[in-house]
């Protein structure tokens, strides 16, 4: 009885190391593959959001070149027509003086219409460069305060859409890493119990040989 029991303890301890390191090997394995599952996961999903948001920021760059583009042709229009209206009133009025320069000075002699005119023109001229000159320096003013305006405007909104973007992009990321990480625990669950129920079912079985060979082995020395 007592070889029995060493030999049953020997049999015992070669079994369970048997056991011991396939679930190790199995374990390994398992554990291997679900890693390598986790990374080609996470390597899709990171590039396709990677796409997603290039492809957003790049709407969104193309929708901003398109309303700046279109604010920028509203103020040209808007400052050649104040040009065009300014310039007819300073001819209509210069226009208007000169002909009544003209006319009082026709009542005089040719020379002194001649020295006249002379004056007159140069006046005229000096008078037209100061004007020309206020109406581009209001003219320039506006357009700078226009162009700030609409330049702010644009980058308020371009970082408001890039909020909504970078917020939705890192809600999606969010919501696809927590249904990832939860298949692969169910995976795993799976997996380490379908393990564990096969080394049971061998264990199981192993130790019914055993215990028959060591039943039929005291039956004969009986």
């Amino acid at each position: 009885m007592g070889r029995l029991k060493h030999q049953l303890h020997q049999a015992q301890s070669r079994v369970m190391g048997r056991l011991k390191h396939q679930l190790h090997q199995t374990l390994s394995r398992v554990i291997g593959r679900l890693k390598h599952q986790l990374h080609q996961t996470l390597s899709r999903v990171m590039g396709r959001l990677k796409h997603q948001l290039h492809q957003a920021q790049s709407r969104v760059i193309g929708r901003l070149k398109h309303q700046l583009h279109q604010a920028q042709s509203r103020v040209m229009g808007r400052l050649k027509h104040q040009l065009h209206q300014a310039q007819s009133r300073v001819m209509g009025r210069l226009k208007h003086q000169l002909h009544q320069a003209q006319s009082r000075v026709m009542g005089r002699l040719k020379h002194q219409l001649h020295q006249a005119q002379s004056r007159v023109m140069g006046r005229l001229k000096h008078q037209l460069h100061q004007a020309q000159s206020r109406v581009m320096g209001r003219l320039k003013h506006q357009l700078h305060q226009t162009l700030s305006r609409v330049i702010g405007r644009l980058k308020h909104q371009f970082q408001q859409a890039q909020s909504r973007v970078m917020g939705r992009l890192k809600h999606q990321l969010h919501q696809t890493l927590s249904r990832v990480i939860g298949r692969l625990k169910h995976q795993f669950h799976q997996a380490q119990s379908r393990v564990l129920g096969r080394l049971k079912h061998q264990l199981h079985q192993a130790l019914s040989r055993v215990m028959g060979r060591l039943k039929h082995q005291s039956h004969q020395s009986l």
